[in-house]
């Protein structure tokens, strides 16, 4: 199997187990044995594969991010600190928040949220929540406001 169909259909079983969670067609153990799985293919698929250029193979690249945002706090960490420079910095906003939540940490960026039922998005705490729009800018993330608006229009 090439190496953007393998990553491909990775994130198709992803997706899809994670629709069927949603759902209610399966329970939190079975999604969480399946997600388990998921997360190990893609780990093995890590260590003979290079991250994909995202300026050449865009929905590789795409593929890769979803699948390690999907993953545990540890091997986003390992692939952050090896690879730091090849994974765009928008998305390394989202891999750095997504494990410093794993952690129990603020996170930076403010990319990690709930939402609310009533029409209100309940961001997790974010670290100096008076900077965020700037270190939101340096990566190249919309304001606060913005993201916030665009999360209550999906």
């Amino acid at each position: 199997m090439s190496n953007i169909n393998s990553l491909k259909s990775l994130l198709k079983e992803d997706q899809d187990n994670i629709r069927q969670y949603k759902e209610g067609k399966v329970g939190l153990d079975e999604f969480s044995k399946k997600a388990n799985i998921i997360n190990a293919q893609f780990a093995e698929w890590l260590k003979t594969n290079d991250i994909p250029d995202y300026q050449l193979k865009e929905e590789e690249y795409t593929a890769f991010v979803a699948l390690l945002l999907h993953s545990g706090e540890k091997l986003m960490t390992e692939v952050l600190n090896l690879f730091f420079d090849k994974i765009r910095s928008k998305d390394r906003a989202y891999i750095i928040d997504k494990a410093r939540v794993l952690k129990n940490e603020p996170q930076i960026y403010g990319t990690q949220y709930k939402r609310i039922k009533d029409g209100k998005v309940d961001f997790l705490p974010i670290e100096n929540p008076e900077e965020i729009d700037q270190r939101r800018g340096e990566v190249g993330l919309e304001s606060i406001a913005e993201y916030e608006k665009k999360i209550l229009e999906l």
